[in-house]
């Protein structure tokens, strides 16, 4: 009889699966982040502050775990996720976290008031190369809107490229690493305002 952390771990993977095949470019991924990739995201994030942390697309909840396991406070963690199978998928998985359903474009109507404005991290593993342009730039801006004007955005990609023209948006960019252990590897980038 399977323990019930390994029956959410099957599940998680053949949903995910499922998920993939209705829709792949939504996705953006064959297989869900790896436990390495997870880890290099999570040791980017500030465990111990009281901020929220908003988390885009939760997909099965890798990166969601590895933060929880390196000490972040679930009633920190906001995670949006646009598939309704996903999102019921984490409401169930992490009952203490703030699972909204929505689009990344409307983080102003989907996070409570009090949260606006007090984000100083967001973790995305959106896949924005897979969008078009007016979408990625409608997410970003989006998300600005809603963290402190110092927050930072740790987008990752399976592109040796970045994610977003930076430049282009007024933003900074740094490439933070690659994580060979993910399939495919991941580069890993933050996104911040220029000073």
């Amino acid at each position: 009889m399977p323990t019930t952390t390994t029956a959410i771990k099957c599940h998680g993977a053949g949903l995910f699966v499922k998920r993939v095949f209705k829709n792949p470019r939504q996705l953006g991924a064959v297989f869900p982040s790896s436990n390495a990739l997870g880890s290099f995201i999570a040791e980017h994030v500030d465990a111990k502050a009281s901020s929220p942390i908003l988390e885009l697309g939760g997909g099965t909840g890798s990166l969601t775990k590895a933060m929880l396991k390196c000490g972040v406070d679930p009633q920190r963690l906001y995670i949006i996720e646009i598939d309704l199978e996903l999102c019921a998928f984490l409401k169930g998985k992490f009952p203490q976290c703030h699972v909204l359903h929505g689009c990344a474009t409307k983080l102003e109507e989907l996070l409570p008031k009090t949260v606006i404005g007090e984000i100083h991290t967001t973790v995305s593993g959106l896949p924005l190369l897979n969008m078009p342009k007016e979408v990625r730039k409608d997410i970003m801006s989006s998300t600005f809107n809603v963290m402190d004007q110092h927050g930072s955005i740790l987008q990752y990609t399976y592109s040796p490229k970045a994610s977003f023209p930076a430049e282009e948006y007024g933003l900074q960019k740094e490439k933070l690493g690659v994580v060979l252990r993910n399939v495919p590897p991941a580069t890993i980038w933050r996104y911040c305002q220029e000073k």
